[in-house]
């Protein structure tokens, strides 16, 4: 079989293999944006609520296979959205934030890892260190503020400690929460676990009550790059 040709001389594969990898999902999957995840079971997925409207469909990227995915729990007060996904072309165990909730306290150092600007640097996971400078944020309680600039593409990705324990997830940047006033460049918003654990909780597996180790930067980096997945807002 031939390939059929365009104008500008080559095939449609080398068109496709031409485009970025957002391109290609705006092609194939109908996706209008793509934030950030975490696989908290074999086939949940915790993000903030508002990466996936309503009038949207959900899909997720895992090991750069593309599934699809449906809302089980949406809390929109708190900014925060559990995915399920089908998971039966998936092999194998997969890696998942087992820990549990903790409350974040002032100056703590937390973690994360996220695909800000994915459209355009890539699917690759960037992690996050970085420290909890904000307790509370008048307008938004619920809210603590983190030592880090917020990119498009970052909401969604959760705040965790040493002991991969998940203090919350990021929401939104400096200027969409504080608005009208000039703001360091290096803030961002995460919505605290204790306001929502107990929703998403009961859709998790038992976790081990038993003193969890603290970790390495090394090794937290390790288990959030494998625990990542990019959510999909796609056109219904």
């Amino acid at each position: 079989m031939r390939d059929n040709y365009n104008t500008l001389g080559f095939s449609f594969k080398e068109f496709t293999l031409r485009r970025s990898k957002a391109d290609q999902l705006q092609m194939i999957h109908g996706a209008k944006s793509c934030s950030s995840g975490a696989l908290v079971g074999r086939n949940l997925v915790l993000t903030a609520n508002h990466t996936v409207n309503e009038n949207e469909s959900a899909k997720v990227i895992i090991h750069d296979i593309v599934l699809e995915a449906i809302v089980v729990e949406r809390i929109p007060e708190f900014d925060v959205m559990l995915l399920e996904f089908n998971d039966s072309s998936l092999v194998g165990d997969v890696p998942r934030l087992n820990y549990g909730f903790a409350n974040p306290h002032l100056g703590q150092k937390c973690y994360s890892t996220g695909f800000p600007l994915a459209e355009m640097v890539g699917f690759n996971p960037v992690f996050y260190s970085f420290e909890v400078s904000r307790l509370k944020v008048d307008q938004k309680p619920h809210f603590f503020q983190i030592n880090r600039e917020v990119s498009k593409g970052s909401s969604g990705m959760p705040v965790v400690n040493d002991r991969l324990e998940v203090l919350g997830v990021v929401t939104s940047k400096a200027a969409s929460v504080l608005c009208g006033q000039t703001l360091p460049t290096d803030w961002g918003f995460a919505t605290n676990s204790q306001y929502f654990k107990d929703s998403i909780q009961k859709y998790l597996p038992p976790i081990n009550i038993r003193p969890k180790p603290q970790l390495s930067s090394e090794d937290i980096a390790k288990k959030l790059n494998q625990t990542a997945v990019v959510v999909l807002a796609c056109s219904l």
